[in-house]
């Protein structure tokens, strides 16, 4: 299954588009008199032929209305540790493979991997845990695309060229606080087309608990 992630007109435009037009309206046929209406009337008709295509210009984004990513689940996989001593926890090392595929332009994802965010530029890629209290987490994000930039300025992104595909992978290694069951969901990816600026842009459509951007559940011990 692949999400593309695509700028959407606003109903709140389109709302005002109707208002301006009335307006404008009203007082090129009340203040055009003395030019007769078929003057004043075809002023109206220019200026709202302005308007309209104003409206119909594409919702721009960062390099172009059509730069947009598509994302494609791969697969996922759960590695879990013997058990050990008394008073440590399991541990469990989980994956998520996915392609992202670049349309329009050039993509730039945010290299680092964050539990938990809110939508804050240059995080990365966002997980979260079920029953997060539970365990403590690191993570790293690796893919077949080369890395654009430089980490030490939080400009680090790895680059995929318009039209291709790249895969990515989460890793998320989780060790256990208390006996509990888990799993690790993606909720969103940090983009960007601009590679010499910190990613602004989420992708997170089709994410959430029952999408399949996720690992399946399993029990972690306490020993």
């Amino acid at each position: 299954m692949s999400i593309l992630n695509k700028p959407e007109y606003s109903s709140i435009k389109i709302i005002l588009l109707v208002v301006a037009v009335g307006v404008l309206g009203y007082f090129v046929f009340f203040s055009g008199g003395a030019r007769g209406f078929d003057q004043s009337g075809k002023v109206m008709k220019d200026a709202q032929a302005e308007l309209l295509a104003e409206f119909n210009e594409p919702q721009v984004m960062p390099g172009g209305a059509e730069d947009f990513i598509e994302v494609e689940m791969v697969s996922t996989n759960i590695e879990l540790e013997p058990a050990g001593d008394p008073g440590e926890g399991q541990v469990g090392t989980f994956s998520i493979v996915f392609n992202i595929t670049a349309h329009g332009d050039d993509a730039y994802i945010d290299h680092s991997c964050r539990e938990n965010a809110s939508n804050i530029p240059g995080q990365g890629i966002e997980y979260s845990m079920l029953h997060k209290n539970k365990n403590t987490t690191s993570c790293a994000l690796t893919s077949t695309a080369s890395l654009d930039g430089e980490a030490v300025e939080g400009l680090a992104k790895f680059e995929i060229d318009e039209g291709s595909t790249e895969e990515f992978t989460l890793t998320v290694v989780a060790t256990a606080q208390a006996d509990h069951t888990t799993q690790v969901l993606l909720n969103s990816i940090n983009w960007t087309t601009q590679p010499d600026e910190v990613a602004d842009l989420f992708f997170n459509e089709g994410f959430g608990p029952l999408s399949e951007f996720k690992t399946n559940t399993v029990f972690l011990n306490f020993y």
